[in-house]
């Protein structure tokens, strides 16, 4: 389970069972945010784009240094699942801008 709110503030607060708390909190790891790791973005928007293009089928968009540059000036508050969504989303987007047809193949 992944959040960003304090589990243990929020079962003192009654808004968390107690119980589930006890459950999920076997093994707690945290995670830096991605904004504390750019030097990892590009590495990881060209993993996404990869992803993006096995499972779509469409064409391989390409990474512009321009492009890099506007991922690594946002401070993805959704972290990577953000990036990775706006990676899938520009694959479709561009796919769609020249007309090409690839899902449902």
């Amino acid at each position: 389970m992944a959040t960003n709110r304090d589990l243990k503030k929020e079962v003192v607060a009654g808004r968390f069972r107690e119980d589930l708390y006890y459950r999920l909190n076997v093994i707690p790891v945290r995670v830096a945010p991605l904004r504390d790791h750019k030097e990892d973005i590009s590495l990881l928007a060209a993993h996404f784009v990869d992803v993006a293009v096995k499972q779509l089928g469409c064409p391989k968009p390409r990474l512009t240094p321009a492009g890099i540059d506007a991922l690594l000036a946002y401070d993805w508050p959704g972290n990577v699942r953000e990036l990775r969504n706006a990676i899938e989303r520009a694959c479709i987007l561009a796919a769609r801008c020249f007309g090409i047809r690839f899902l449902g193949k």
